[in-house]
């Protein structure tokens, strides 16, 4: 059992994560006028997603794998 324990030790990860609250007052205006205008069903979970492949090209260190070196993922593969 310790061996077990040890080795679930040796491959976690640390994982890091951040919380912010924002106004998306702006951003609800803009889903109701794109649905009426274009007749599309868009929800604020896909604008989200969105800003954060965008911001995440600038900054490609956060799409990446650390194990021994740094592995950046050539892809982004963002779902909800």
């Amino acid at each position: 059992m310790e061996n077990n324990i040890k080795k679930s030790f040796s491959v976690s990860k640390p994982l890091a994560s951040i919380t912010i609250q924002i106004d998306a007052d702006r951003v609800d205006l803009l889903i109701k006028e794109i649905k009426e205008k274009e007749n599309f069903n868009l929800h604020l979970g896909e604008i989200v997603i969105f800003c954060i492949i965008k911001a995440i090209k600038g900054f490609p260190e956060f799409n990446s794998n650390f194990d021994q070196e740094l592995a950046i993922y050539p892809s982004i593969n963002l779902g909800h």
